[in-house]
């Protein structure tokens, strides 16, 4: 058991390694120039320079790759491109609202999930367990939509919906819908 464990750990170090290289490869050929986006459309082509040199975008992948990846483990994720804040500071300032939703989703997952499969297990063949079969079917799978200012409410209430289905044995889309915009 411990050399298993041991092995799965091990095998850690080089899909990360992995991954990061195909996320650092897809930043590259990603199409827009950041830098022109970070200054704007009014920036001289000699500040761009500046700037990108300033950065270090003006050496080669291979080059970069390193300096990324040790930044990147050190918790330095950059700074953002809009708002010029440090990205790490702004994820962890939105930690606690998802742990919040994450939690009460969970808990709502699986009191509705629970009591609605044992209810259909009690009651197997008759009206109810069907009923409790179709409503978790059809709130894994209709497209909901919403209104742009409903949309954060609508969010809530889908995921914890899925995750309640799920918790039932219901199947259900693996991506969110998308007449809410970008999740």
């Amino acid at each position: 058991m411990s050399g298993y464990l041991l092995r799965r750990l091990l095998q850690i170090v080089p899909t990360l390694l992995l991954i990061t290289l195909l996320v650092f490869g897809l930043l590259q050929v990603t199409g827009g120039d950041p830098i022109a986006i970070m200054l704007g459309p009014s920036a001289t082509t000699e500040l761009v320079e500046q700037v990108r040199h300033e950065l270090g975008l003006d050496r080669p992948a291979w080059v970069r790759y390193p300096v990324w990846l040790w930044r990147v483990a050190q918790g330095d994720l950059g700074k953002s491109i809009r708002t010029r804040r440090p990205v790490t500071d702004m994820i962890l300032a939105r930690v606690p609202v998802t742990l919040t939703l994450a939690a009460s989703a969970t808990l709502f997952s699986v009191l509705v999930g629970v009591s609605a499969g044992v209810y259909a297990a009690t009651r197997r063949g008759r009206p109810g367990s069907y009923l409790v079969g179709v409503a978790a079917l059809v709130g894994g799978s209709v497209r909901w939509k919403c209104a742009r200012r409903e949309c954060r409410a609508a969010r809530s209430i889908v995921s914890m919906t899925r995750l309640a289905g799920a918790r039932a044995g219901a199947p259900s889309r693996s991506s969110p819908p998308s007449a809410c915009g970008a999740w």
